[in-house]
């Protein structure tokens, strides 16, 4: 592809993506914050409020609170890891401990795009 085709392409992609109301900046920054992490998905709720207890409880498992995210219309509770060997190590202890979830393991900068960590 020529500079020129690769350009048009990524100006027509901003373009779709500003009228299907995608926050562009919020996207950046989290990508770029989340840029070569690993998480691991430990649950979904409708609200923040319902996350409450599920970040709780996961933060005495992991010894860290984890982060929510907006993530298509469910707020996902994720503890992210600088790498997959040290997400694998923390899932193995979430499933020990006896999660009622199915948590599993995602490339964070991979992983729902437009997602827009919420804390």
């Amino acid at each position: 592809m020529t500079k020129n085709r690769f350009l048009l392409a990524f100006a027509l992609a901003a373009l779709i993506a500003v009228a299907e109301g995608v926050n562009l900046r919020s996207y950046a920054q989290n990508s770029a914050h989340a840029s070569q992490e690993w998480g691991i998905v430990l649950g979904a709720d409708r609200s923040l409020k319902e996350a409450e207890n599920e970040v709780a409880n996961n933060a005495k498992i992991l010894g860290f609170k984890p982060r929510t995210y907006m993530c298509n219309g469910w707020v996902r509770t994720v503890a992210a890891f600088k790498n997959r060997q040290d997400a694998i190590k923390a899932l193995r202890k979430v499933r020990a401990a006896g999660s009622p979830y199915s948590p599993y393991i995602v490339s964070l900068w991979q992983w729902c795009p437009g997602k827009n960590l919420l804390q």
